[in-house]
């Protein structure tokens, strides 16, 4: 018979993206504890969140690192349709977190500037709950003409977008409960070969795997983050090369061939 099950697990009671009433998630909880409480171990895919569970739930607790599916992808050009600007793109489902009023911040602070950049590079989302960006913008007016929201794609006109970027956006918020977050999509982005302009907590997971594979940046200031985009829309304007030097080595790592 079966003696041994494992269960991959991130504390679905304590995921801190989803808003929910202190009934259903004490309702979430007891259920979570219900089901650990019959499994011999549990796997998990960073330390912090192993970490969270050993102490939730007192059981072995094994780290499997999220990664990326190797497939072919096109060759890296810049996007036809918006040769003269700067293009940061991003892919994926939209979070209802400060991220994204963030980013917008950070482009209003260009706007109001009067940085040339500012006129000269255009944000592109592609994929679901596309109103979290939305919502955002009625507070930032200046912001709207230079967002383009493309709804949900395929996968393959994901990658595509991808390809076509100046940058990719990796939105997470500066926020404590953040530090272990690694999205899937980070994967996906690092093997692009485009650099990565990332908003999170410095010191977290995201943070520590864009140094270590040499992709990207992670920023937590609308300030910071200012900077860093003007400074990749000069370089995008210069016609300066912006593909990262990225450790190949480091990022085969994470490949789930």
């Amino acid at each position: 018979g079966l003696t041994y099950l494992v269960v991959t697990i991130l504390g679905w009671s304590h995921n801190y993206r989803l808003t929910r009433s202190s009934i259903f998630r004490g309702a979430e909880r007891r259920l979570e504890r219900r089901v650990v409480s019959s499994v011999a171990a549990l796997t998990t895919v960073s330390p912090g969140f192993r970490d969270l569970l050993v102490s939730l739930h007192a059981k072995p607790t094994f780290i499997v690192p999220n990664g990326f599916d190797e497939e072919p992808t096109p060759a890296l050009r810049v996007g036809s349709g918006h040769d003269a600007r700067a293009v940061f793109t991003y892919t994926g489902l939209l979070y209802d977190t400060s991220a994204v009023p963030l980013l917008f911040e950070a482009i209003d602070r260009l706007v109001d500037s009067g940085r040339t950049c500012a006129r000269r590079a255009v944000v592109q989302f592609y994929g679901r709950n596309q109103a979290v960006a939305l919502d955002a913008l009625r507070r930032y007016p200046r912001v709207r003409p230079l967002v383009e929201l493309h709804g949900e794609v395929s996968h393959d006109q994901a990658l595509a977008a991808q390809q076509a970027a100046t940058a990719l956006l990796l939105l997470e918020p500066p926020e404590g409960w953040a530090l272990s977050l690694t999205p899937a999509k980070l994967f996906e982005y690092v093997v692009a070969g485009r650099p990565i302009i990332a908003t999170g907590m410095p010191g977290g997971e995201v943070d520590r795997l864009l140094r270590d594979t040499r992709t990207g940046t992670l920023v937590s200031t609308a300030e910071a983050l200012a900077d860093l985009l003007a400074m990749t829309a000069g370089r995008r304007h210069r016609g300066d090369a912006l593909v990262p030097d990225a450790d190949r080595s480091v990022i085969a790592m994470y490949s789930r061939r």
